[in-house]
């Protein structure tokens, strides 16, 4: 970013297209339709078709030569058809982590209002077709190289069709009512080539909770070891979020 300028934008949108050439290959030779219930392959291997867009804002304005504050909103959907059931797992979206929602371990939110009930202690990655996340951040200078930060992160994945193993994990009208929200301070050590980042977080809203109950601002007890484990995470990565 150049410092001088007192506010900048950037704008990311991209494409992936997979398996659309092969199928008409396909429908040509063959004659017949490709289908997910009976997939074709190529060498061997049945082959991936999907279609997956993506977008992303960022607003980054210098309050003055060491304070920032830094939105940024992602959205993203992929939709697997033809001979495809479900998007491939690198191509899936996921939530969680020290670049997406800090407060919710990598991975580990949705899709939806589902909750896996070892999530909390397990490395199970949570996909799905649809990702909407959005992050504000302050940003300023404690002294030397090390800088402080605050920040507020909501956002959540979820799938395109009903998977009764993932109760509540559809995408439906009301989204927005099943959004993760948490918030943290963070500490930076900034040697320009080199950026450290430790960001401690936690939830303000659980999606999985019952309706009315997942705000859980009220329930913060910091005296307690219990909700100290389970509430405070602490991010540890290289290099800005955004």
């Amino acid at each position: 970013m150049i410092p001088e300028k007192k506010n900048q934008f950037y704008f990311m949108g991209s494409t992936d297209l997979s398996g659309n050439t092969i199928s008409l290959i396909k429908r040509i030779t063959t004659g017949k339709k490709v289908n997910s219930e009976n997939p074709e392959s190529l060498a061997g291997e049945v082959y991936a078709q999907f279609a997956a867009f993506d977008l992303e804002f960022r607003d980054y304005y210098n309050l003055n030569r060491y304070q920032k504050f830094v939105i940024r909103v992602f959205g993203g959907i992929g939709i697997a058809y033809g001979n495809s059931a479900t998007l491939p797992y690198l191509k899936q979206y996921f939530s969680g982590g020290s670049s997406s929602i800090r407060a919710f371990r990598a991975r580990s939110l949705g899709p939806g209002t589902y909750r896996d009930s070892i999530a909390s202690s397990s490395f199970f990655d949570q996909g799905g077709d649809v990702r909407l996340e959005g992050n504000m951040e302050y940003r300023f200078r404690i002294g030397g190289m090390f800088f402080g930060a605050l920040f507020y992160d909501a956002g959540n994945i979820w799938l395109l069709k009903d998977n009764p193993q993932l109760p509540g994990s559809r995408l439906s009208s009301t989204f927005l009512n099943e959004l993760a929200m948490g918030t943290g301070i963070g500490l930076r050590f900034d040697a320009n080539f080199f950026v450290l980042l430790l960001d401690l977080a936690t939830p303000i809203r659980k999606p999985w909770l019952p309706k009315g109950n997942r705000y859980v601002l009220d329930k913060i007890k910091p005296g307690s070891s219990s909700w100290r484990s389970e509430n405070l995470l602490l991010n540890i990565a290289i290099g800005y979020p955004f």
